[in-house]
């Protein structure tokens, strides 16, 4: 299992936003009017929404399936 997880989290690194993407957030974060608590960013912050949305045993399900 924890290679399997080692696996998942070297493809995550590896697909990790641009860092001039990451920077563009920051400063719309830094410079907006009136500032939202949490700003997403990149590809893979459907996760993120997902991991809200979902029931938490359906979310630990799919991330079990992705380390087996």
């Amino acid at each position: 299992m924890m290679r399997a997880v080692r696996k998942s989290w070297d493809a995550v690194y590896r697909g990790a936003s641009q860092p001039l993407e990451v920077a563009l957030i920051i400063e719309r974060a830094l410079t907006d009017p009136t500032p939202s608590a949490r700003y997403l960013c990149g590809h893979q912050s459907a996760s993120v929404i997902a991991s809200r949305i979902l029931p938490t045993r359906l979310w630990d399900s799919l991330i079990r399936i992705q380390m087996t």
